[in-house]
């Protein structure tokens, strides 16, 4: 088998022809070039390779420096998979995780290649070759010009290359070494029970046929025109939909994921169904609904979690939260493989992001299907906003969303019904990951209010004489059951260091913490919880209670930000 390089280079021109902005030779990336094609020039297997490929888009979901578009500077694809290679010429060293250029740390990257070749890896993934998610995508860094160990305390080195590794590792070649980052990443992949298959010999020819820098998703519905053929307020999309048994929903806060649901649900009424939720609030608040369309005696609402449990009595609450994601899918899996497991007649996952890394495609395949096959010939709904995954978990919860939507008719919905209602909510939502972005008080309008307050005392003030006592007065049309008092976990579960955090505060009349039981009642008090605890549910009225926006906090407050349908208060606690 051969090389094919786009675009094609000559070899022998290379110091002409591979460029830094300068005008001087680009001797990394020549290496690598040259490398590539000494070794896969002589390969069994076929291999394409592009050479600097420009994308016009960089997706803002794992792109940490914010960047608008993508420059690759190898994208190599074969039979194993895809792989975004990255390359740094020179001297290189690391400190404390940070890389620079020189051998005395004489300069900082301005970028983490290892971050960069990831970002780069899931805009392909999201976007121009998003139709091949059921092939490995893989990223790995090269330094070319590096003789020496670098010590990667917090990196697998089996994702990198360099002058050292080559000839310690790899019998100096670079195919051996692309070969070992595929092994790498299939043997994670299956730790978690997922299989990725080969590309055909025809998949190869369509990405090289039709690659281009575009970025697009061959799963969504064109933009102009998904909500005029959806129709999602008379649910005429089910009408279209109920042709698939399998069906994934992707769509922002307030884009009307819950109102298909319902449909769902009502059309198999007298079905024994279930529904899968992340959190106890919002199965709390599922249960309420289902109660009053009829359908608790037949649809089981539970969660994750809850349903380890209830299969398996070795597991226990303490067991699960100590455990990570990997662990976590672990216990699925283990549980998933038992006998006299319940068989369900469909399946509804809510929040699908919080859980695609937790072994949710063995829950469906065994709970959900016949014979084991719910992914092939059950019965299921999968709502989840990918943006909405906690960064930390994105990538992989973007990588299984792409593995199930194999089986799945996959739509996305890509406006926002309540938009037109606070429209400045939903433009703070998208600011929030700006670079350098705060939250002050100029931002404040009709939907939207921000005040800066230096102490807890002062926000609990606030709160009372702005809604407790507005509850009780009979003349004013703000109503209890229409707020919800938000607060970030630090302020909710830690002691601020003045020796106060808000819930010590607000133990008093008027006050009341939201749990499964009142979260749909008519209550009189200002109901408070986590803003993680909330999440999946919406209120008219968001009351939150956050630190200053931070690269700690910034998922938090994005997740409290989109609870809100038409007013959203936020005191910020800025003690410095």
């Amino acid at each position: 088998m051969s090389v094919d390089f786009f675009p094609d280079k000559d070899v022998s021109r290379l110091n002409t022809i591979i460029l830094n902005q300068d005008g001087s030779p680009n001797r990394g990336e020549i290496a690598v070039y040259k490398l590539l094609s000494r070794d896969l020039g002589n390969s069994k297997d076929k291999y394409f390779v592009w050479h600097d490929l420009n994308l016009s888009h960089h997706d803002l979901g794992y792109n940490p420096y914010k960047k608008i578009s993508a420059q690759i500077d190898f994208l190599i694809v074969c039979q194993r998979g895809i792989l975004v290679l990255e390359v740094k010429g020179g001297d290189i060293s690391i400190s404390e995780g940070t890389f620079f250029y020189g051998n005395n740390f004489d300069k900082k990257m301005n970028q983490d290649p290892f971050h960069q070749a990831e970002g780069y890896k899931y805009t392909l993934l999201k976007g121009v070759l998003s139709s091949f998610s059921h092939s490995l995508f893989c990223h790995a860094v090269a330094f070319p010009d590096v003789q020496f160990r670098l010590n990667l305390k917090l990196i697998n080195d089996a994702y990198l290359w360099t002058s050292f590794r080559g000839e310690s590792t790899y019998n100096n070649s670079i195919e051996n070494f692309i070969t070992g980052v595929f092994n790498d990443v299939q043997n994670r992949h299956q730790r978690q029970g997922r299989t990725y298959r080969n590309l055909t010999d025809c998949e190869l020819n369509i990405i090289k046929d039709n690659f281009s820098p575009t970025i697009y998703d061959h799963n969504a519905l064109p933009k102009s025109s998904t909500l005029d053929w959806l129709q999602i307020e008379n649910l005429d999309i089910l009408d279209a939909l109920y042709e698939n048994k399998r069906i994934m929903i992707e769509g922002p806060p307030g884009s009307g994921k819950t109102t298909i649901a319902k449909g769902y649900m009502d059309r198999k009424k007298g079905r024994k169904g279930i529904y899968i939720c992340w959190n106890i609030l919002l199965m709390a608040y599922t249960q309420k609904m289902l109660d009053r369309r009829g359908l608790s005696n037949s649809v089981e609402v539970t969660t994750l979690t809850r349903l380890l449990m209830k299969l398996d009595d070795k597991i226990n609450y303490q067991t699960v939260i100590k455990s990570g994601p990997e662990e976590f899918s672990e216990l699925v899996y283990k549980t998933m493989n038992k006998n006299n497991l319940p068989q369900y007649d469909y399946m509804v996952i809510d929040e699908g992001q919080d859980v695609f890394n937790r072994g949710i495609e063995a829950v469906i395949n065994r709970l959900c299907g016949y014979n084991s096959k719910g992914l092939t010939e059950g019965d299921s709904l999968i709502l989840y906003d990918i943006e909405q995954a906690h960064r930390s978990g994105y990538q992989e919860a973007l990588e299984v969303s792409k593995l199930l939507s194999e089986h799945y008719a996959h739509f996305r919905l890509v406006s926002i019904k309540r938009q037109l209602q606070a429209p400045r909510i939903i433009e703070l939502s998208n600011r929030l990951w700006e670079k350098g972005f705060s939250l002050h008080e100029g931002l404040n309008n009709s939907s939207l209010t921000v005040t800066i307050h230096k102490n807890l005392k002062e926000i609990k003030r606030k709160l009372m004489s702005e809604y407790v006592l507005n509850f009780k007065d009979s003349t004013s049309s703000l109503k209890a059951g229409n707020c919800v008092l938000l607060m970030e976990s630090t302020i909710f579960n830690d002691a601020a260091p003045d020796q106060y955090d808000l819930t010590t505060l607000i133990t008093v009349p008027g006050f009341e913490e939201l749990d499964t039981i009142n979260i749909s009642n008519e209550s009189q008090n200002l109901q408070y919880t986590s803003i993680l605890k909330f999440k999946g549910l919406e209120r008219p009225n968001v009351i939150l209670v956050v630190n200053q926006l931070s690269f700690f906090n910034q998922y938090e407050i994005f997740i409290g930000v989109t609870r809100a349908i038409n007013h959203l208060r936020i005191f910020v606690y800025d003690r410095y």
